[in-house]
């Protein structure tokens, strides 16, 4: 997956700044990050369930267990923020 990544542009302004993060700030930084991304793909997998809920009746039951199981997910990275 890395080798599909393009490298980034935006982040030579933050040069400087992320030079001078300590390791455990370093650390957060990265879990942050990860978090995010991982809200967001659950965000939009909700999305994408949700629709399909909408336009098919066929596999609804199905879908609706996807979509619980989507909110736990969501429910359990709350709770590891706090």
């Amino acid at each position: 997956m890395v080798d599909r990544v393009e490298p980034p542009t935006l982040n030579l302004q933050f040069d400087k700044q992320l030079a001078e993060l300590k390791p455990e700030d370093e650390q957060r930084l990265i879990n942050d990050c990860f978090r995010r991304v991982k809200q967001e793909a659950l965000k939009r997998k909700s999305k994408e369930l949700a629709f399909s809920l909408n336009h098919g009746a066929n596999e609804r039951e199905k879908k609706l267990e996807e979509l619980r199981d989507l909110q736990k997910s969501k429910i359990g990275s709350v709770k590891d923020l706090n």
